[in-house]
């Protein structure tokens, strides 16, 4: 009997991630929040950290390369009528607070932290989505995406180690 419901626990955490691989539109609105949060906490790091600062030319990489994922994105969903999000979660918007409240090194300090979270987060959904995303068309988006999205995370890695 032990036998058995050892079998039946290994069965279930095999299978488990299959039954809780995310779909399509969910992917899109993962992906689509993620990137609106690295564009907007941004933007605000362009305003308040110096041109010439290494951590400013970070956050000039994100717009950048976040506006041209954002269209690969867009254009994606489009294709496969999918909605993109118009806003941010609750938990991002509260990183986004927490992130205009803070002055000097505590907002260098949030940005590197949320930059960190976010692209950590951000390489996870992609990954998974590439490896078991029903829809060839994204998963060939988020495959694509993988390596800027991994050299975002080690970039701001370097930048949290200092």
């Amino acid at each position: 009997m032990k036998r058995l419901a050892c079998a039946a626990a290994l069965v279930w955490l095999v299978a488990a991630p299959a039954w809780a691989a995310m779909d399509a539109q969910e992917f899109v609105i993962k992906a689509g929040i993620g990137g609106m949060f690295e564009v907007q906490s941004s933007r605000v790091a362009l305003d308040r950290i110096p041109p010439g600062d290494p951590l400013h030319g970070f956050a000039e990489r994100m717009l950048d390369d976040h506006g041209k994922i954002d269209t690969a994105l867009r254009n994606a969903a489009a294709r496969t009528d999918l909605n993109l999000p118009s806003s941010l979660d609750r938990l991002r918007t509260d990183r986004m607070d927490a992130l205009n409240q803070a002055k000097g090194d505590d907002f260098r300090q949030r940005y590197v932290e949320f930059q960190e979270l976010a692209h950590e987060e951000a390489v996870r959904v992609f990954e998974e989505y590439a490896k078991v995303g029903e829809n060839p068309r994204l998963t060939g988006f988020a495959e694509d995406t993988l390596p800027t999205l991994r050299a975002h995370k080690r970039e701001i890695d370097a930048f949290a180690a200092r």
